[in-house]
């Protein structure tokens, strides 16, 4: 699996996140043509999977133009997200057949900080991880 950490920015602060992401993040340097060639070549080295990770990759604005082409050349996607707010386009690709798995997480317990979110790994308890399946390219 190829990880591809496309953004620092996210839409909550996250007090324990790896890397640094929130508010004031960014989406650093590189380009959609950049992430396109890690892609292809990623595809023509045999990996088969791909997960999209940041602060919130659904924030990045060549995201959803990498997630439509990464099973153009036989890579399955995953998303990882908040799921804080999911424009019309990424909600339609997550609805689509043989479109991206998302995985998000969701309180579910109280928080006493509501403007944060749990962990990456959900360790502290208040998190549940849920994911949606969508099958492999064909």
């Amino acid at each position: 699996m190829l990880w591809l950490d496309l953004s620092r920015e996210r839409q909550l602060p996250c007090v324990r996140c790896f890397n640094g992401s929130g508010p004031t993040g960014g989406h650093g340097t590189t380009t959609r043509d950049d992430w396109v060639r890690v892609l292809d070549q990623a595809a023509a080295w045999g990996v088969r999977r791909v997960q999209c990770i940041g602060g919130e990759p659904t924030m990045h604005p060549d995201a959803a133009d990498l997630v439509e082409h990464a099973p153009k050349i036989g890579l399955s996607v995953e998303v990882y997200t908040d799921l804080v707010h999911v424009s019309v386009r990424w909600g339609t690709l997550f609805r689509r057949p043989g479109g991206p798995a998302s995985r998000w997480r969701r309180p579910t317990t109280p928080t006493p900080r509501p403007s944060t979110t749990p962990s990456p790994d959900g360790s502290d308890g208040r998190a549940k991880t849920a994911a949606w399946s969508s099958p492999p390219p064909a």
